[in-house]
């Protein structure tokens, strides 16, 4: 899926706030949660999430979900990433 249809899909799903982040350099956020559902495509780079005891390498094009309350951290590496997520209240 591209990034304009991704967009659009989004939207369509009644996602908000749809934002493009972007991360130039490593990074980690320990276990968390968000009082909102996520669902978030990567552009560019990597993105490690960990929920649920799995832990996945996301790349460019993979889509990911997480349900309000979901406890989650997520890191990546020196060459950053770039994501497009929507929340949903």
């Amino acid at each position: 899926m591209d990034r304009a249809s991704f967009k659009a899909a989004l939207a369509s799903d009644g996602y908000e706030e749809i934002t493009t982040t972007t991360t130039l350099h490593e990074r980690h956020n320990p276990e968390h949660t968000h009082d909102y559902d996520v669902r978030g495509m990567v552009l560019q780079g990597s993105f490690t999430l960990t929920m649920d005891g799995r832990t996945t390498t996301l790349k460019p094009g993979d889509i990911y979900t997480m349900s309000r309350d979901c406890r989650h951290s997520e890191s990546c590496g020196r060459e950053g990433v770039v994501t497009l997520s929507g929340r949903k209240y």
